[in-house]
C-alpha cells in the first residue's frame, strides 16, 4: 500500500509541476501498458503471476497445484488480466484524444465498470470450468471459502462458547 500511495503522490506532483493533463493521464495509461506487458510476459515465459496470487484467494490443494490444468488455467487467467489492462489503456488513449478532461474522467469511469466486470467474470468462469476437471478437487467456491475462513478466523472467538463460561 505504501508503494501505491507513493506512486499516486508522485504522479500527482508530476501532473501539477507540468500543468499538463496529457502528462498526468499519460502516466496512468503508461502504467496500464506496463502492467499488461508484465502479466502477458509472465504467462509467456511460463511463470504466470496468477499462480503467485492464487493462494491469497483460495486454498490450493497439493494435487491441484501439481496438475497441468492448474498451470494452464493460471496462464489463461494471467492473460485475461493482461488483455484487460491492454484494452483499458487503449480505450483510454482513444477517449482522451476525443473528449474533454471532464468527459474523459466520466466516460472512463463508466466504461471501466463493464470492462472490469467482464474480465472478472471471465477469470471466475475460466477458473471454475477448468479446475473442476481436476480429479478430487472441490469446487472453486469451496476453496475460496476455506481460504476466507482461515483468514477471518479468530482463535479468541472460537472458544467463547465453552460450557460454563
Amino acid at each position: 500500500m505504501p508503494i501505491v500511495t507513493a506512486a499516486v503522490l508522485i504522479r500527482g506532483a508530476i501532473g501539477a509541476i507540468t500543468g499538463s493533463e496529457t502528462v498526468y493521464f499519460g502516466l496512468g495509461i503508461a502504467t496500464k501498458y506496463v502492467v499488461a506487458a508484465v502479466l502477458v510476459g509472465s504467462a509467456v515465459i511460463g511463470a504466470p503471476l496468477a499462480t503467485k496470487a492464487a493462494p491469497y484467494v483460495m486454498e490450493i490443494p497439493k494435487n491441484m497445484a501439481q496438475h497441468h490444468l492448474f498451470a494452464s488455467t493460471m496462464a489463461i487467467v494471467t492473460l485475461i488480466g493482461g488483455l484487460y489492462y491492454l484494452l483499458s489503456a487503449s480505450f483510454d488513449i482513444w477517449l482522451f484524444r476525443r473528449s474533454s478532461v471532464e468527459g474523459f474522467v466520466l466516460v472512463r469511469f463508466l466504461a471501466n465498470w463493464p470492462l472490469s466486470s467482464a474480465a472478472i467474470i471471465a477469470i471466475m468462469a475460466t477458473t471454475q470450468l477448468r479446475l473442476q476437471r481436476i480429479p478430487d478437487v472441490p469446487p472453486v467456491k469451496a476453496l475460496v471459502e476455506q481460504r476466507l475462513g482461515a483468514f477471518w478466523s479468530d482463535p479468541d472467538t472460537n472458544n467463547s462458547h465453552d460450557s460454563g463460561n
